[in-house]
């Protein structure tokens, strides 16, 4: 995958099992997948990006009221028949399952642990500036960080 833009600087492309069709690049959420997290953590975590790419180690029925604050989604399991897969086909959502090795990209971030001490693995994220593209054709993830 070619990637043309002067601000970011690919450092890895990873490949996951490709889910639904489309490119889209956009600031990679973390969010666990317990199902008792509350909506408006997750909401505050999506609001903070405008273009989010929603990251889960898999995706649950709860997500469904914030896919229209998504542009993509990167799964650690799954497979073509998964629940991300389908949910993303029905909403036409660039998806990429599988891809496990995105989870070493993972940073602790104690910050967030102070706002939800209840939730310990809510309290990892991405490392800031980092921007993902992924293609849901073929199953690629690709890493950009911001140059500086």
């Amino acid at each position: 995958m070619t990637v043309d833009t002067v601000d970011t600087v690919t450092t890895a492309t990873l490949k996951g099992t490709p889910a639904c069709a489309g490119v889209v690049t956009g600031t990679p959420v973390f969010i666990p997948e317990k199902q008792d997290i509350p909506q408006d953590y997750i909401l505050k975590l999506l609001g903070k990006h405008g273009d989010n790419i929603l990251v889960m180690p898999m995706t649950t029925p709860a997500i469904v009221p914030i896919l229209k604050h998504i542009k993509g989604i990167v799964t650690f399991t799954g497979g073509m028949l998964c629940h991300a897969a389908i949910i993303a086909r029905e909403f036409s959502i660039p998806t990429v399952v599988a891809c496990q090795a995105l989870k070493e990209y993972l940073v602790f971030d104690e910050k967030e642990l102070d706002f939800m001490q209840s939730y310990r693995s809510a309290s990892f994220s991405f490392p800031l500036g980092m921007q993902l593209t992924i293609d849901g054709g073929t199953g690629e993830v690709t890493i950009l960080q911001g140059k500086g």
